[in-house]
This record gives C-alpha cells, structure tokens and sequence, in this order.
C-alpha cells in the first residue's frame, strides 16, 4: 500500500472516530440536561428549571402546549410551583417529588445540528 493511499484511509478513520466522538459528546449533554432538568423539578426549583428552555422553545403538557420561554414560564412558575411548593422556589418540608426518568431514547440528526429525546 502506498503512504498516500494509508494516509488517506487514516484521514478517514480519523474523520470517523471525531464524528462518532462528537456523536457521544452531544449524547451525553442531553442526559445531562435531561438529569438537571429532573433535579430541579425534584428540588422545587422552577425558576431554574425554565433557564433550561431555549427562547423559542416548545413544550407539550398534559394536552397543552407551551411555545416560547415566556409560556413555559407560566406552567412552571405560575400552575406547577403554585401547585406543588405553594408559590416557593424551593422545596418544603412535608412534600417528596421523585422525577422519574427512564428509557431515555436520544436520536442524534446525521448532520450533528439537532436531536430528538424522549424520556419516560
């Protein structure tokens, strides 16, 4: 085999393994803010919880769906917090939330500028 024919066919696999890294990287990140996300709703802490929606977000809940930061804000700082903290940022005493998260599904776009999730 020729050096430049090698070194071609390394280029290659380099390409590919940087490509399957970034892969698991973007992977990682989202249970990441998968896992911070359930954190905070099990703390009470919905403020937070709002900061890890983008501007034009979108949320679908119980039948409603919530476009942009400023109507999530709404379910979770108005309905939610009202709900289950009594108005507070913060967890209180006598109340126990467990966010559970499970079969995390993450679905990486070939291109590597999006993703689809589902946790259940």
């Amino acid at each position: 085999m020729s050096n430049e024919k090698e070194i071609a066919e390394l280029k290659d696999r380099i390409g590919a393994l940087e490509r399957h890294i970034n892969r698991l990287n973007d992977i990682n990140a989202i249970r990441s803010l998968q896992y911070t996300y359930g954190y905070f709703m099990d703390k009470g802490l919905y403020d937070e919880v709002v900061d890890l929606f983008a501007e034009d977000g979108v949320l679908s809940f119980m039948g409603g769906l919530y476009k942009g930061k400023e109507s999530v804000r709404r379910l979770y700082c108005g309905r939610l917090r009202t709900t289950f903290t009594k108005g507070q940022n913060n967890p209180i005493d006598g109340v126990l939330v467990d966010h559970m998260q499970s079969q995390g599904v993450i679905d990486i776009a070939d291109d590597g500028l999006s993703a689809k999730a589902r946790f259940r």
